[in-house]
């Protein structure tokens, strides 16, 4: 199975473990993806250089990482996508962003660098940011929060004859512990689809 991690879920993580939480979705995500398994599948990592690129800015400018710490977590995820099942070069995976209709740059870099390594995941704790008029809406798990509940979804977006769902953390690592490979008939019918698409 190919998945693709947010940026911001690999934050999530880092600021977890520098609290001494390892038990966090992220984490638990992060984890799976470091052992490359994704339940009893093989899992392999998609992201390209200018994701990891993206993300090195962001420890060192956000999260407040040492330069050369900051690199030497780079190189290790970069080992992890050379080394995983399909052995991938992040610097052969590029997107084409342009064709995505998201309102950031960002994430449609993110979304495009999906498409181009054939992920079937894109984990993000982001979700509205890639909600759009054209994916299908799957709601999943209602979750409480110190707001209240909230309902979160899965997203299924097509490019040709190409698809890939975007997840949050939370769901993710709930179908890793239970061994589920998701796929869009999968998706449906563990949940009931939104009579609503996009946004």
């Amino acid at each position: 199975m190919r998945i693709c991690v947010d940026l911001n879920v690999w934050v999530s993580d880092q600021l977890a473990f520098a609290g001494g939480r390892s038990d966090t979705s992220a984490s638990q995500v992060i984890n799976a993806v470091n052992a490359r398994r994704f339940g009893s599948l093989p899992l392999q990592l998609v992201m390209s250089m200018q994701m990891l690129d993206n993300l090195r800015i962001v420890l060192v400018e956000r999260v407040k990482a040492g330069e050369d710490s900051a690199v030497a977590f780079i190189d290790a995820i970069e080992a992890t996508i050379r080394t995983g099942p399909d052995r991938l070069d992040p610097y052969l995976i590029m997107g084409g962003a342009a064709k995505f209709a998201l309102s950031d740059h960002e994430d449609r870099e993110v979304l495009a660098t999906a498409f181009a390594g054939e992920a079937e995941l894109l984990v993000t704790s982001n979700l509205k940011h890639f909600r759009t008029d054209k994916c299908e809406v799957v709601e999943t798990t209602t979750v409480k929060t110190r707001k209240g509940p909230r309902q979160l979804h899965a997203q299924i977006h097509t490019s040709g004859d190409r698809w890939l769902i975007v997840a949050d953390p939370i769901n993710v690592a709930d179908w890793i512990r239970r061994g589920i490979g998701v796929d869009p008939s999968t998706l449906r019918n563990i949940y009931t689809p939104s009579k609503k698409r996009g946004i």
